[in-house]
């Protein structure tokens, strides 16, 4: 059995360094110069490799589905120097883990620690034998990128504080902190001020009401997690009253860009979310009012941090050159106190003078001389019913979670909510009295191995219960499947257009009339459901709606025989549909009045519409009135390689290429041959990914920007000449990414360059980026672009350091929403039109990493990142016009199935 990790003869005489079991992320990129005085690990763990150079490399990095990206995480993400033997090279182990760990995650309760432990044990049985030290790694718990969770233990506060103090709050790392930041507590203690270190919620608030608390800091990233919403909320009532709260230590660098920014926003009503993690030289910013009451600050320094963005220029105390909305020290008034944020893990005199401990002394917040500690009383039993809503979730995505967050939290505060994610846990719950509502979360159920399922949830409807299906579900609409699916609750409706444009409340439906609160009118992006009866519709175009698009023109919509939200009487119950792919926050409106959750609350016994009233309305055209519906003009397209049947449609309903985003195949099944020509319905937006080389366009550097690609829009993978030739005729083509550069030097290829040159001609996107600009040699773009595309762009440097928005470009008036500078490393392109140039460096060359130029009627565009930062995806979406807004600042892991 051949060990999976070889014995490393090189690294620093410190690589065994074991430290506080924390991963130093010095030591994994750039190099630690402190040596074994270092507080973080320079050792192997569970949750990386040795390589021969002795640094460690992630092993969710390797695997091809790190959540945190290679800027964040704290390990390398370099696999260049691993042995030459090894698991790593092996691809259908890789495969398998991935999808292990994408199962993994996809489940609520599977926590990382056992994701870790379930790879290494996929790797024992696959042959491989266990790393070096496992035993040792294991004993440490060394968990690396987020520090091991101790297991609480009682917590002795001592006597009750007769002294003012700052409370230090570390839910996660409280065994490590205290011997992180001596020097902090040294700096307080100075100021004659006693330290607190808490590591329970229950020893927090505690302390919150004591007479002589003088601030907070929150030193990691276990506030943002749900369970301790009462101790945040108490937090932020403490700091408007008067009080100060500042985050800081590891808390930028342990906590999920997707939790950060959600916590910010709902506890903190502020729109911060994570920023650049970047290396630059800060000046102090005398418009803060922090930064002007404390002198002796250092008016500039360098230093590598996370900086924090969507703020005001007045609210950061240091900033960058070139960078505007973010900075790594903000102070803020909050109420009567502050709110701040470091992003250097081991700053001290910001955080002092953002606590009033440095030239500036804050007075304490007033408080009840009388007023005694609270304890925190025992957990009180819910005050709500028993009942519940199932979530069925056949094919749940790993990103599911965390983008329909607030989706479980609405559902959450009106009912319990129970989540099946496989039939057999679905039809158990069906049969629960106390069952409520039935939300679709994917079209997992309009498989046909689970024609069952779809039986009895019919059924319950007909019987009175209620039925919504939306979340995942309309980014799978297609093929047989979905008339598959609504013929079994006897309506002949359709995906039909998808884009987005604002939408109102439609007077006449039922469910508007009966929840008022609905929102009035709000924008969406969205699938849109046709052969439906106008009554049925819950939100219509308005008057004035115009598809909000930078690609097609702003003409009024005029089709008013399609909706994005609809519900229909079945029997007793009903059945609603909405089709949202950008889990809207008004949207959540929609989905809980359609459960009865809202203001109207459905009773099928007591509801006197189910009595005296037939099971449709008589003008809706829904209803299957014969036994073959009406059909509409139809495409058709051949295939020459399988598919997988759960793959979704191309602009014409097709089966070409892949559509991206695909997890994997549902078990074992195969396809049946797919060569004959399939029937497929046109008028869907196509985004076209040509991909003709042997690059793998679906690793981790560049997941991101297929997942959110194929989440915004419908998207078609090209890998031959002719799947792209036959998808370039395609009159619902809206946009083309190059993702790598066989398109512009084999010559085999040349009949698909010159289609594609002739669609942005004629009014069309083509973006050359993705692995583009990597896989691309200078003597390429110096052939490529003149002599071919006959654009004068030629080979410019390829640097890593901060672009800033050309803000003359007309995409800056477009797009403002553009990032206005960043990080990235990326191969440059010189140019001769000024007007192309999109994102530029500081030294004022012509030469840009970002561009976009006129093209006929069209345009083309290039992006030079060579990471996938999800600033460059961003811009190369805004590109191709599939989304109107910056993305979440978070990361998605999710695999793809490759074929065709």
């Amino acid at each position: 059995m051949d060990n999976y990790e070889a014995v490393s003869d090189s690294g620093s005489s410190d690589c065994e360094h074991i430290g506080n079991s924390i991963a130093c992320r010095f030591y994994n990129r750039e190099g630690c110069n402190r040596g074994t005085q270092c507080k973080f690990s320079h050792g192997p763990d569970d949750k990386s490799i040795r390589d021969d150079l002795g640094k460690n490399v992630c092993i969710f990095a390797v695997v091809g589905c790190c959540q945190f990206g290679s800027e964040r995480c704290i390990y390398s993400h370099d696999a260049s120097f691993l042995p030459e033997k090894g698991w790593w090279n092996d691809s259908g182990i890789l495969k398998e883990l991935r999808d292990d760990v994408y199962l993994g995650r996809s489940i609520k309760s599977c926590t990382e620690k056992y994701i870790v432990e379930m790879i290494h044990g996929h790797l024992y049985d696959a042959g491989y034998g266990p790393p070096r030290n496992l035993e040792a790694i294991l004993d440490r718990s060394i968990l690396g990128h987020t520090a091991h969770k101790q297991e609480k233990t009682s917590e002795s506060q001592g006597s009750p504080p007769k002294d003012n103090f700052v409370m230090f709050i570390a839910l996660d790392h409280s065994n490590s902190f205290q011997e992180l930041y001596t020097r902090f507590f040294d700096a307080v203690r100075t100021a004659r001020l006693e330290t607190r270190i808490v590591s329970s919620a229950s020893a927090a608030l505690d302390l919150m009401y004591s007479p002589y608390l003088r601030g907070i800091f929150i030193a990691d990233a276990g506030i943002t997690e749900h369970k301790y919403i009462r101790l945040a909320n108490t937090i932020v009532e403490y700091t408007k009253n008067g009080g100060i709260t500042v985050y800081g230590g590891i808390f930028p660098a342990v906590a999920k860009w997707s939790e950060m920014a959600s916590h910010f926003e709902r506890v903190w009503n502020v729109p911060w979310r994570p920023g650049l993690y970047t290396y630059e030289t800060l000046k102090r910013n005398d418009r803060n009012e922090t930064a002007s009451l404390n002198p002796s600050l250092p008016s500039s320094y360098r230093i590598k941090a996370f900086y924090i963005h969507g703020i005001a220029p007045k609210d950061a105390m240091y900033t960058a050159q070139g960078l505007t909305g973010e900075a790594p020290v903000v102070h803020v008034k909050c109420g009567k106190g502050y709110l701040g944020y470091s992003g250097e893990e081991s700053a001290t005199q910001s955080v002092l003078a953002m606590l009033g401990l440095l030239d500036h002394v804050y007075d304490p917040p007033p408080l009840n001389p009388n007023k005694k500690p609270i304890p925190t009383p025992p957990k009180p039993p819910p005050t709500f019913s028993q009942n519940f809503v199932l979530l069925i979730s056949l094919v749940c995505e790993p990103w599911f979670p965390d983008m329909y967050g607030h989706v479980y939290s609405a559902l959450r505060q009106k009912v319990r909510i129970k989540q099946a994610l496989t039939a057999e846990t679905a039809l158990s719950y069906l049969k629960a009295p106390e069952l409520v509502g039935i939300f679709v979360t994917d079209f997992g159920i309009a498989d046909t191995m689970h024609s069952g399922l779809l039986k009895q949830v019919v059924q319950y409807a007909k019987d009175g219960g209620l039925v919504v299906a939306a979340g995942q579900f309309s980014g799978r609409l297609c093929g047989p499947n979905d008339r598959h699916f609504f013929q079994a609750w006897g309506l002949s409706w359709k995906g039909d257009s998808y884009h987005r444009t604002t939408f109102q409340k439609n007077p006449a439906n039922e469910l508007v009339k009966l929840n008022p609160s609905l929102p009035q009118s709000y924008s969406m992006k969205a699938l849109h459901m046709a052969n439906i009866g106008q009554d049925s519709a819950v939100y219509v175009p308005t008057s004035d709606s115009r598809p909000e698009s930078l690609v097609w023109a702003p003409t009024p919509i005029t089709n008013h025989e399609e909706a994005p939200a609809v519900q229909f009487r079945i029997g007793r119950g009903y059945f609603g549909y909405i089709g949202d792919v950008n889990t809207e926050e008004a949207t959540t409106s929609v989905l809980l009045a359609m459960l009865g959750l809202l203001d109207h609350k459905y009773d099928s016994r007591k509801d006197p519409s189910h009595s005296n009233s037939p099971s449709a309305s008589r003008n809706d055209t829904s209803i299957i009135r014969s036994r073959r519906p009406k059909q509409t003009a139809r495409k058709t397209a051949s295939l020459t390689q399988p598919a997988f049947p759960e793959t979704g449609r191309s602009s014409s309903g097709t089966r070409i290429g892949t559509i991206i985003g695909q997890n994997r195949p549902q078990t074992a099944r195969k396809s049946a041959s797919l060569s004959q020509p399939i029937p497929v319905e046109s008028g869907v937006a196509v985004i076209l990914v040509i991909s003709l080389g042997d690059e793998d366009i679906y690793n981790s550097e560049r997941q991101l920007l297929f997942n959110r690609l194929d989440r915004e829009s419908r998207v078609i993978r090209a890998s031959t000449a002719t799947v792209a030739l036959q998808n370039l005729s395609s009159p619902d083509l809206i946009g083309v990414l190059i993702n790598e550069p066989s398109i512009a030097n084999i010559a085999s290829y040349a009949d698909v360059l010159n289609r594609v040159i002739a669609f942005a001609k004629d009014g069309g996107t083509v973006v050359f980026g993705g692995s583009f600009s990597s896989l691309a040699s200078a003597r390429l773009h110096d052939e490529f672009w003149q002599a071919k595309m006959g654009i004068k762009w030629t080979c410019g440097s390829y640097r890593k350091g901060v672009v800033n928005i050309v803000r003359k470009h007309e995409m800056f008036s477009a797009c403002s929403w553009l990032q206005s500078g960043f990080t990235m490393h990326a191969a440059h392109l010189k140019f001769a039109d000024q007007n192309s140039a999109l994102y530029c460096g500081n030294d004022n060359t012509n030469e840009a990493a970002v561009l976009r130029t006129r093209y006929g009627q069209g345009y083309v565009g290039y992006v030079g990142d060579i990471h996938g930062e999800q600033e460059s995806v961003e811009i190369t979406l805004a590109m191709l016009d599939v989304i109107v807004g910056p993305l979440p600042r978070q990361e998605f892991a999710i695999g793809y199935a490759v074929v065709g």
